[in-house]
């Protein structure tokens, strides 16, 4: 039960789903008791299960899946961003469920431990990806770049510059 629970997972790592999950709705994270906000990633892990365990049963294409019901079912796995196809978003929900699938080998297998860590995976690549707006956190990530972050405006105006 301690490890379904997520209570293994320090308490920034669950406020930081639980923001990233519940970005526009609900009560800020930050003033609701940790048991409330585990109870909350727990809850939206466990509907994501869910449609995992749909898409897999059903044997259903991913390639027959596009536009909005593309972009909710990667919405709900925190895959992708803003500028992604949809061959990356498929790419991306169908490398999720490899992952959380799991094998027949007769390992020890903690589901939501292994959706909860592929969630945070999701919120950190996003914000790493140079087609995102904003810029705070993809010079928080800038190091491991390895090279210099630049943002839009100074992009769209450095090709302005080289057109003329």
């Amino acid at each position: 039960k301690k490890d379904t629970q997520l209570l293994t997972v320090p308490k920034p790592i669950i406020r930081g789903l639980a923001g990233a999950i519940s970005a526009e709705t609900g009560p800020p994270s930050s003033f609701l008791p940790n048991f409330m906000v585990r109870g909350q990633v727990i809850n939206h892990i466990q509907k994501v299960a869910e449609a995992d365990e749909f898409l897999v049963k059903n044997n259903i294409d991913l390639g027959t899946i596009a536009g909005e019901p593309l972009m909710q079912a990667c919405d709900i796995r925190l895959i992708g961003g803003p500028g992604r196809s949809d061959a990356e978003l498929r790419k991306g929900l169908k490398q999720w469920l490899v992952d959380v699938t799991p094998t027949e080998d007769g390992r020890q297998y903690n589901a939501n431990l292994a959706r909860a860590a592929l969630l945070g995976y999701n919120a950190v690549d996003g914000a790493r990806d140079a087609r995102s707006m904003s810029y705070l956190p993809r010079l928080m990530f800038q190091g491991q770049y390895g090279g210099q972050v630049i943002s839009r405006y100074e992009e769209t105006k450095n090709q302005k510059k080289r057109r003329k």
